[in-house]
């Protein structure tokens, strides 16, 4: 007998549909990534509750968001492991211009880094966290421009 697929494993975005009907199939649902935001309690942002995030129901430029949580968890880390860490999440969650569904569900956590004074790189971690929180963020940086949505 196999092993049981859960409801939580089956909430899969379906590019190829939302290239057919777009996304306001699913608007409101798991699978909206402002709906997961919206949900997500205070703790688990405060407290860097990873694993209470459901990384694996969206993606990025390079496939599952599934390494997203070790690469944030890295952030906090020396300085080194950080950097590399940045560097990955970047070509990950806004490569070329885009922005992966993934990418709004680390700003988040990547406010919360580049908030701590202890952290490393945190003027480019809050870069990260400003180019994530725009659908289309390239070339716009500024503090006016900084979360606004069309």
């Amino acid at each position: 007998m196999g092993r049981r697929v859960t409801a939580a494993e089956e909430l899969v975005f379906d590019h190829e549909q939302v290239r057919r009907n777009g996304i306001e199939s699913y608007e409101g649902t798991p699978l909206d990534v402002r709906t997961v935001i919206a949900a997500m309690p205070q703790h688990v942002k405060d407290e860097f509750r990873l694993d209470e995030v459901p990384w694996s129901r969206f993606g990025h430029a390079y496939g599952s968001a599934d390494d997203v949580p070790g690469l944030l968890a890295r952030l906090r880390s020396d300085a080194e492991a950080a950097d590399h860490a940045l560097g990955r999440l970047r070509s990950s969650l806004v490569h070329q211009g885009t922005v992966g569904s993934a990418a709004p569900l680390a700003v988040p956590f990547l406010l919360r880094v580049a908030a701590d004074p202890t952290a490393h790189h945190r003027a480019q971690t809050l870069g990260l966290a400003t180019a994530a929180a725009r659908r289309a963020h390239w070339g716009y940086g500024t503090r006016t421009t900084f979360l606004q949505v069309a």
